[in-house]
């Protein structure tokens, strides 16, 4: 979780390793908060995964810019929309 002015403004859903996204108030974003949540699971964990929509290009651009790597395109049934399987180990 992260903090600002003792109100929680920022934290990861994680299940083991997989990112089941990062979660940044409104006021909060684009400010480096994401980041800094992401640089703290990297200290813990030596393998990250997680999945993003094809469309949603910032994401997948925040992600790639982090050392992510695409493994994968899938098509989720439930949206109807392509994703990929993106991960990030430390070797």
């Amino acid at each position: 979780m992260y903090y600002a002015d003792n109100q929680i403004i920022g934290f990861a859903g994680l299940y083991e390793q997989y990112i089941a996204g990062i979660f940044i108030t409104d006021n909060y974003r684009n400010k480096g908060r994401g980041r800094l949540i992401l640089e703290r699971l990297k200290t813990d964990y030596s393998v990250l995964n997680l999945h993003v929509y094809e469309k949603n290009e910032g994401a997948t651009r925040f992600y790639t810019k982090h050392h992510f790597e695409i493994r994968s395109k899938e098509f989720e049934e439930a949206t109807q929309e392509y994703e990929y399987l993106m991960e990030w180990s430390s070797n």
